[in-house]
């Protein structure tokens, strides 16, 4: 089943971890096509860094505050996160170009996250003079689990009666969408199936997990549900035990009709529970709130949604939106949305249709004469 995929690993080149003490460890910035790039030396040579895609870091001072302090950091341009961290006084930098900045910046940081030894996930050196990129660093605490060891872990388990419909390898994941052969007995629709969503990755940007997901075949789109108000594994990768992660996964697959039959539950469900455009707009508002999704996302779900008006067409409407997004996103938003079913069955959206509600009255009064 996932002979496929091996294959992919493979040509992504091997990953492999060393453990180098602090003392020999030297971070530099250099300017390469306009971005400040992180390297890292060791045993003589310099390694690129991408380190959970810290690959640009911030020249500009972000806050200056604390009389005189500046606050600067790390930038990550794909997704917008920052770290940041009070670095000295502004007039330390003032007569600095923008990489040397950068170099101070990261070399403070460094300092302050020094461990006696450090855990380097990187890839192997690919023979041509080039060395292998970094790819995680921290303690010794990390287990690096490969991609390969996973997917060996999983095949020790019988996934029979399941299709692998999904799997994809990225800098960050490698994501594997297991589903049933045949779709869920539902009215009206025959496109929907029950499965696992599996997640792995080797640079410590997310834990090893094996969830629910209901599958729809033709947007190729998934909900992640948590039926029993949790994850079905979710290991991090500090101290993994692998004997343990074998069991739960076997374990896992034996409950695989109770999965069956909730997803048939829930669906129905969704399928028959009606939205007025109120409680709809309502619902919208709370993502945004709740799940701080931005307002073009959901301007995006409220225009695919158009004139249907059930539950299901609002969370589709969610989750297909999400396939244009990178993986990471992606499945943030269909976790959100896994989440948003119990939120519309529990009424929790209801405050938020009051809240318009009392908006339209207090638009409908007339404003006072002033005295």
């Amino acid at each position: 089943m996932f002979q496929r995929m091996l294959g992919d690993i493979r040509g992504k080149g091997e990953t492999i971890q060393v453990q180098v003490e602090s003392s020999k460890l030297v971070p530099n910035v250099r300017t390469i096509n306009g971005k400040r790039l992180l390297f890292l030396n060791f045993d003589g040579t310099d390694y690129p860094c991408l380190e959970r895609g810290w690959t640009s870091w911030a020249d500009k001072i972000l806050t200056p505050e604390n009389e005189g302090r500046a606050k600067w950091g790390l930038v990550n341009e794909e997704t917008g996160r920052k770290k940041r961290w009070s670095i000295g006084t502004v007039r330390k930098f003032l007569d600095m170009t923008p990489t040397d900045i950068a170099d101070t910046v990261v070399k403070s940081w460094w300092k302050r996250h020094d461990p006696t030894t450090w855990h380097i996930i990187k890839y192997a050196d690919n023979g041509n003079g080039n060395p292998g990129a970094i790819r995680y660093i921290g303690t010794t605490h990390y287990r690096l689990y490969k991609h390969a060891e996973f997917l060996a872990d999983l095949s020790t388990t019988d996934f029979s009666g399941l299709d692998l419909r999904t799997q994809s390898l990225t800098e960050d994941h490698m994501v594997l969408r297991l589903t049933t052969d045949k779709p869920l007995p539902l009215p009206g629709t025959t496109n929907v199936f029950a499965g696992f969503h599996m997640l792995n990755s080797e640079n410590g940007s997310s834990s090893i997990q094996v969830r629910h997901i209901i599958y729809d075949e033709i947007c190729t789109n998934g909900l992640i549900n948590l039926f029993d108000k949790k994850n079905l594994i979710q290991q991090r990768h500090s101290r993994f035990d692998v004997a343990e992660f074998r069991e739960k996964v076997s374990e896992s697959a034996k409950t695989f009709d109770d999965v069956h039959k909730n997803s048939v539950e829930l669906i129905s469900y969704l399928l028959s529970k009606v939205l007025p455009k109120d409680q709809r707009d309502a619902v919208l508002d709370m993502y945004e709130d709740k799940y701080e999704a931005s307002k073009k996302f959901v301007n995006a779900v409220d225009t695919r949604i158009g004139g249907r008006d059930k539950a299901w067409d609002l969370i589709s409407a969610i989750t297909e939106t999400a396939q244009v997004y990178d993986w990471r996103t992606r499945i943030r938003h269909e976790e959100q949305a896994g989440l948003l079913v119990g939120d519309i069955r529990s009424d929790r959206h209801m405050p938020y249709v009051k809240k318009e509600e009392e908006c339209q009255t207090e638009s409908t009064k007339q404003p006072s004469s002033a005295i």
